[in-house]
This record gives structure tokens, sequence and C-alpha cells, in this order.
């Protein structure tokens, strides 16, 4: 038989073998306009059923990729021609498995949305926690599966083993990546666990925000460990294989990987101590400002004033009665400085009616002037202050990942 493309082979074995294109489809369970299209050159058969096909026909997969029959005065090593057809198999074969990680890591991004959708949208953050979870695990899952059915697809002694094991290689580095962002998703996540304790409440946007980059970056940082330790295993094993020149490029980058990421670690170490400093020197308590008295007599109307404060656990506002407040409920408080004796010089007295101040305090002064009184909102401001700095940091991080990230990338072997 003289030689063929593949497709025009097929087609031949197919008519030889007095099969219609629907039959063979059934027995190769695809399409019969999938066997139409291999015919006419249109496509090529996927990778893992290049094995079925040269069954179905009592050919060898070789003879199937060369388009002819080998007879026995021909060599047994490939043809270019049949080389040429492995290499464009295994590149189609390669894209599939692509646009499917691009799937599964689709599936995680949904599982944020819907952590997103639970948390803020419904202020639950245990549903949007274990909403997001299900999309995660499905991720891996069908992750794995996708891995499996692309080792499958190159499991044939015919095939060629330098393009199977760079293969093998592409399939490893994708499925790390979408590994890795699965972990580093859910690792996101888990602040609507960890700091929430009550399955109707939800984590604030801003306190998600800092505590899931946190979360994320250690796990980011725990993934590129593992990679580390575990390319190295697949390497020893024998599972990937590489020639002297592409061992040399592997080794080099190994190393330099090691040192971006101990100088990742440090930076970042550094950059924590000083973002504890800063929490520590500008806390909330320490920055917020109140409303200044310089006498007593302004300080104890302002006291006295009844105004709504906020009550209850769910911080619904409870507005003062129109015939005022009883007085059960009405608070005498001293105001006291220090004097030298052991409870201090009383300067004045009033009644705590004014539900909106949280706290007070007196100036280092001999009279203890001026009076400086903190509101609800006063405390808030402040803590926005924070959790804006606090999410500054959490960006710089992120930064410092990326610029190792770009470093390595730069001075990587290709």
């Amino acid at each position: 038989m003289e030689r063929k493309s593949m497709g025009a082979f097929i087609a031949a074995l197919r008519k030889a073998s007095g099969m219609t294109q629907k039959e063979l489809a059934e027995k190769l369970n695809v399409s019969d306009k999938s066997v139409s299209r291999w015919e006419r050159d249109d496509g090529a058969p996927d990778l893992s059923l290049i094995p079925v096909i040269a069954e179905v026909f009592g050919v060898t997969c070789d003879e199937l990729l060369r388009g002819e029959r080998r007879t026995e005065a021909q060599p047994a090593e490939s043809s270019p021609k049949g080389e040429k057809v492995c290499k464009r198999i295994l590149a189609l074969s390669l894209a599939r498995y692509r646009n499917r990680t691009l799937i599964a890591m689709g599936i995680s991004v949904l599982g944020l949305i819907a952590a997103m959708i639970g948390n803020l949208g419904f202020l639950r953050a245990y549903i949007g926690f274990f909403a997001g979870a299900v999309f995660y695990v499905a991720a891996a899952i069908c992750q794995a599966i996708f891995i499996n059915g692309a080792f499958l697809s190159v499991d044939d002694d015919s095939l060629d083993g330098e393009g199977s094991a760079a293969f093998r290689g592409r399939v490893i580095s994708m499925a790390k990546v979408s590994f890795g962002l699965t972990l580093v998703l859910f690792a996101a996540t888990l602040p609507l666990v960890v700091y929430v304790h009550d399955t109707y409440w939800g984590l604030d946007g801003g306190d998600w925000l800092q505590f899931g980059l946190i979360f994320g970056v250690i796990a980011l940082v725990l993934w590129c460990i593992g990679c580390y330790f575990g390319s190295h295993l697949l390497l020893k094993n024998g599972f990937i294989t590489m020639d002297e020149q592409a061992e040399r490029k592997y080794r080099h980058n190994r190393k330099l990987a090691l040192r971006c990421l101990a100088g990742l670690l440090v930076i970042a170490f550094v950059t924590l101590q000083v973002q504890s400093f800063v929490n520590n020197v500008f806390s909330a308590w320490k920055i917020r400002r109140g409303t200044e008295f310089q006498d007593y007599d302004s300080f104890v109307a302002y006291m006295e004033e009844p105004v709504s404060f906020f009550g209850g656990e769910s911080g619904t506002v409870i507005a003062v009665p129109e015939d005022g407040i009883a007085e059960d409920y009405i608070v005498e408080e001293e105001v006291r400085i220090a004097d030298g004796t052991v409870d201090g010089k009383v300067v004045c007295t009033f009644a705590w009616l004014n539900g909106q101040v949280q706290s007070y305090r007196t100036s280092d002064t001999e009279d203890g002037l001026p009076i400086i009184a903190y509101s609800s909102h006063d405390h808030y401001r402040a803590e926005l202050t924070v959790q804006a700095y606090n999410i500054g940091f959490a960006v710089l991080y992120l930064v410092e990942i990326a610029g190792t990230a770009v470093m390595y990338l730069r001075k990587r072997e290709k």
C-alpha cells in the first residue's frame, strides 16, 4: 500500500475492512462527522484514539502515523512525516488540555464569586465559605480528571519519547497554576469561618480583603515550596525526563527560584515588622479625634444631652423617649484628676445621657482641661484609617510578590 496521509490511510483501511464511517465512529465512540473530518484531513484523531484505531485495523501506531504499512525491508524507525503528525497530535492534545485547564480555573473563580455573594450579598459568612468550597472542590476534581486524560493520551510506546516527556512537563506546569489558583482562592475564603463565629453574621468587606490577602499570600508561598520539592521528586523518579541542556536550565532555574523565595521571605518579614510597629504606634485608640471642651460646664452639658445610642447585639439605633430617660437608667459619673491622693480630685459630676459618647479622657494638666470626649463615629473613622493602611500593607505584599516573580522570569533560562 502506497504512503498516504493519515486521514486517507484511515479511509483506505476502513473501506478495506468493509466498514462505514458510522460503524467506525461507533467502535471509537465518536461521531461519524469526526471520522469524516479525519478522512478529509480537516482534523486528526485524539492522541488517545491512535492505539484504538490501530487495533481496530490491525496496524501499528507508527504505520497509522506514517500513512502506510511497513514492509519487512523498511526500517523500524518513524518517518519524518510520522513524527510531524505525532507532533501535531501532541500539540492538539496540549491545546485541548489547556482549554480544559482554563475551565477548571474558571470554576475556581466562580467559587470566589459565590463566596462574595454569600458573605457580602446575604451577610452570611458561613454560607459564602461553603458555597465557595463546593466550587473549589469541583475545580480540583475536574483538573485531576483532565490531567489523567492528558497522561493517558500519551501512554503509548510507539510515540516519540522526548515529545511525550515534553508534553507531560507542560501538562504538569499548567496543573501547578490551576491547583495553585484554587488553593490561593480557598485560603482567601478561610477568613469567613476563622474570624466569624456566628452563622448569622457576615465579615466586613475591608476585613475580608485584609485577612484574605494575608491568607492567600501564605498559601501561595506554601504552594511554591511544595512545587519546588515536588518537581524535584518527579524528575528524580523519572516521571519527567530531560536532555542535558534542559536539565542544566532546570537546575539553574531551581537555584534561582530558591534565592528569589528566600529574598521574598526576608523582605516580607521586614514589611511585617514595620506593619506591626505602625499598628502599635498608630492604633485606632491613639489616632482617633474627639471633641475638646475647655471648661467643665460645656463638657457636662454635652454629656447630659439625651442623644440616641446604639444598643443590642444587632447594632440597631435605640431612640431616647420623648418623656426623657427613667431615673433608673441615669448613670451619675464623677470626673477625677490626679492630685496626689489615692482617689484623685473630683472636678465635675454629670449624668451620662449622650449615648453616642463611648469614652472620654482628661488632659495631663493641673485642672484636667481640656477634656476630650470620643463618640462612636470618632472611633469608627479611626478604625477606617487603620484598615486603610493595613490594606496598603497588603497591597505592598502583593507588589513584593509580583516584583520577585518578574525578577525570576527575567533571569531564568528559557
